[in-house]
């Protein structure tokens, strides 16, 4: 006699449920791209486009970023910092240095730590980090957050563009993500 076990794994691999699961996964996979979380952050030098993003441990803004904000008036304290970490796309990468900022976000605001990437596609990320210590609650349906301390006032992500930018360098950073938000829907393999 065969263990429960086994029985019920047999039971699994063949027939109509299986088949079911497989076609089950094949439509889940099917789906097109959801657009990324984009917002702007407030800096006192402008506004940045920052993609929240569950998967970074870190929050992290790209060094030509750290740059421009420290040439424009921005206090940017420069933090020491050696991490070993993991790119989205699988690349390894050293992160040499952090940096402190004052950043906004509808009516509040804080001083947050961003680790320095010096390459990357994104200037800037918010991490789990940034996530954790502001209670930022995020809807995905509905393309919204908030805060956990005041779950009343929301925000919206960016659906299409972002907000123009006065300053030429804020405006390209918006070029770049127009790039990233951009879904293309899948052809149709009818046709």
């Amino acid at each position: 006699m065969a263990p429960v076990g086994k029985q019920a794994a047999a039971r699994w691999s063949v027939g109509p449920r299986a088949t079911a699961t497989v076609n089950a996964l094949r439509r889940v996979t099917a789906l097109p791209p959801s657009k990324l979380l984009w917002l702007d952050l407030e800096l006192k030098a402008g506004r940045v486009p920052a993609l929240v993003y569950t998967g970074a441990q870190f929050s992290c803004l790209r060094s030509d970023v750290v740059d421009y904000l420290s040439q424009n008036g921005e206090v940017c304290a420069r933090l020491p910092c050696s991490v070993m970490c993991v790119l989205a796309d699988g690349r390894k990468a050293q992160v040499k240095g952090a940096v402190r900022l004052h950043i906004r976000l509808l009516s509040f605001s804080w001083n947050h730590e961003f680790k320095i990437l010096y390459d990357g596609p994104f200037p800037a990320i918010l991490g789990m980090d940034f996530l954790r210590r502001t209670q930022m609650r995020v809807d995905v349906a509905t393309r919204t957050y908030c805060f956990g301390f005041a779950p009343g006032k929301t925000g919206s992500f960016a659906d299409e563009e972002l907000k123009p930018r006065p300053e030429p360098y804020l405006q390209q950073l918006c070029g770049e993500v127009a790039d990233f938000t951009t879904v293309e829907e899948p052809p149709d393999p009818a046709e």
